[in-house]
């Protein structure tokens, strides 16, 4: 029962942007938060309860700055325009497996050279050829994992989850200063999926 009083409180939560602060009032409870951009989402999220809103949209810099369309326009009205946001740029690989058999060839190129020069104990040469190895070595870890994958750039979606994600952790940490309760029960009600919703209870 003590649970679903807190969550019945959820309602009375409001996040409101005042100049460089948030407004959060919160079962009777009002405080001044320094404005960020992981505040601002939770503000947008809370204001939409229960409808999914893609992390594309919460990065957007529309959606931290609506003036950017020339207007106050809230975010029901902007999807009904059908304002999109553009496309997702696919994962990229970092190399080229034609790279990583140039490397691969070259290394034992060098690893074979370092057997000769031992036995001719070329030690000045050895050198050179062990700092090259050694740079060989540490680029293919950047690149390539040991079962064969090679190393991917996230796609642009997949980074901007993360920002969104990482944003909206960063203000739980601030809610929870003053209200912990609030920041445990923020953190139940959001659900993660293709899109962020915000779903007390």
């Amino acid at each position: 029962m003590a649970r679903q009083a807190r969550i019945a409180e959820l309602e009375t939560l409001r996040m409101v942007e005042m100049g460089k602060h948030i407004s959060l009032s919160y079962a009777g409870r009002r405080y001044q938060l320094k404005k960020s951009r992981g505040l601002k989402i939770w503000a947008e999220l809370i204001r939409n309860p229960g409808i999914p809103i893609s992390y594309a949209q919460l990065d957007s810099a529309l959606w931290n700055d609506p003036q950017a369309v020339g207007g106050d326009l809230p975010l029901a009205e902007l999807k009904e325009l059908d304002f999109r946001i553009q496309g997702d740029f696919p994962s990229l690989e970092l190399v080229d497996l034609r790279t990583i058999k140039e490397v691969k060839g070259r290394l034992n190129q060098i690893i074979a050279e370092l057997a000769e020069l031992e036995h001719y104990h070329d030690y000045a040469r050895q050198d050179d050829l062990l700092q090259e190895k050694e740079e060989l070595v540490e680029y293919l870890k950047q690149v390539y994992r040991p079962q064969g994958r090679l190393v991917r750039i996230p796609s642009e979606s997949l980074k901007c989850e993360r920002r969104v994600m990482k944003a909206l952790t960063r203000a739980l940490a601030e809610i929870h200063k003053v209200e912990p309760e609030l920041a445990q029960l923020l953190k139940e009600s959001l659900h993660r999926g293709s899109a962020l919703i915000y779903q007390p209870g």
